[in-house]
């Protein structure tokens, strides 16, 4: 029997859940209905806030988790940049989770959200676990 361990499965998961968070704070941030109500409308201030505060971080963010996602995919390598990117889509989505003015401006950003929350949570789940080992059978000559 060879052992294999399963790194690069466990990495490559990892990514697409990472991926996956991203799209959906994409989604979220880009793709969510704007409140009818002209009382939450963002004024001047309000849209330079938001843009300084959660567009920009945003941006540069999903530039860095392409890269790791990308790498992770065609190596099969990088499980802790896989964690640490995880760990910071998700503090990032709960902090735009939190943006109460943002949130009441996006009606459906608060929910997707934390739907991205989820997923970057569960993508550090399956990175931060260390790969188990497989046992293959070898054929005997």
């Amino acid at each position: 029997m060879v052992t294999t361990p399963r790194a690069p499965v466990r990495t490559r998961l990892g990514a697409v859940l990472l991926a996956a968070a991203c799209a959906a704070l994409v989604w979220g941030l880009f793709g969510s209905a704007i409140s009818p109500d002209p009382v939450d409308d963002l004024e001047g201030g309000g849209g330079f806030a938001a843009t300084f505060t959660v567009f920009a971080p945003f941006v540069l963010l999903s530039l860095a988790c392409a890269v790791v996602v990308l790498v992770a995919l065609a190596s099969g390598r990088g499980r802790i940049a896989v964690l640490v990117a995880s760990l910071v889509m998700l503090a990032f989505a709960i902090y735009v989770w939190k943006v109460d003015y943002l949130t009441t401006y996006l009606v459906d950003l608060k929910s997707r959200a934390l739907v991205a929350a989820a997923v970057a949570g569960l993508a550090a789940v399956v990175a931060v676990f260390p790969p188990a080992q497989v046992e293959t059978p070898t054929s005997v000559s």
